[in-house]
């Protein structure tokens, strides 16, 4: 959104597309916004096709900043108890549909409404843990992302970081592809994983001394932001706050019905 500046006193003109105008009456001033053509498109293609929710397939209202969930479905996120790694939400019905969504289905502007749900919590955590130097994703093997287009945490990884004000850095590197983990169990996932992550070369600078968030979109037992954490401090990080959107409930948690947890967080 640009923003046209006014000599004090002087009348708004006609601002253009997108555009802020700024009016001046002695001490007091007034700022309207004007929506941008693209605004205005969402809008229309809203009204004539409207977006369903992701889980029930009801009409979204304000698809443009809706993590993809009607405003019903929205109350059923639960927030997860206390965990060795902060988390904003347990990975439950309807938020597992939205993340899944995320990765699977190309939907990768998801990642935008899913920082607006995670950002008190992310907030919270930085202020808690002294303030952060800036924000880092757990990244895909080359391979993986290349494959799915894109890579998930690098995407959530920024948009917290604009929210936060603080700069990304991608410099983990992945090295070595990990057969999926979902089957084996905390030791395996450890040995797996060891060694899978580096940091890059020329990125030392950027790690050493700081104080960094990571960042990951679901966690089960840890083990994946574990091993990425160890490997900036091993580079000289002066500290790392892991974080992530989503904790997969463990096994004698998944039998829980969502609707009879009262930790609700939306």
């Amino acid at each position: 959104m640009a923003e046209r500046k006014e000599p004090p006193g002087a009348p708004c003109d006609t601002p253009g597309r997108g555009e802020t105008c700024t009016e001046v009456y002695g001490a007091r001033t007034r700022t309207v916004s004007f929506p941008t053509f693209r605004d205005v498109v969402r809008q229309v293609l809203h009204v004539l096709l409207p977006c369903p929710c992701l889980a029930c397939g009801s009409p979204v209202s304000e698809p443009p900043r809706s993590p993809g969930l009607c405003s019903r479905c929205l109350e059923q996120l639960v927030c997860p108890p206390d965990r060795a790694i902060p988390c904003a939400f347990s990975y439950r019905p309807p938020l597992d549909l939205v993340i899944q969504a995320m990765k699977f289905r190309r939907l990768d502007y998801l990642a935008e409404p899913l920082a607006d749900l995670a950002a008190p919590s992310i907030r919270n955590l930085v202020s808690s843990a002294g303030g952060i130097d800036s924000v880092v994703p757990v990244p895909l093997h080359w391979r993986r992302r290349f494959h799915r287009g894109y890579d998930q945490a690098a995407l959530l990884a920024s948009a917290l970081a604009r929210r936060l004000e603080r700069p990304v850095s991608n410099v983990l590197r992945r090295v070595r592809a990990t057969p999926a983990q979902s089957l084996h169990d905390r030791s395996q996932r450890r040995r797996n994983l060891a060694g899978a992550f580096l940091v890059r070369t020329r990125a030392q600078a950027l790690v050493r001394g700081r104080k960094i968030l990571l960042v990951d979109d679901v966690i089960t037992t840890g083990a994946t932001m574990e091993e990425a954490a160890r490997e900036l401090r091993r580079s000289g990080a002066l500290a790392v706050q892991p974080f992530a959107i989503a904790w997969t409930p463990d096994e004698e948690e998944g039998d829980e019905n969502p609707e009879e947890v009262d930790n609700r967080c939306v």
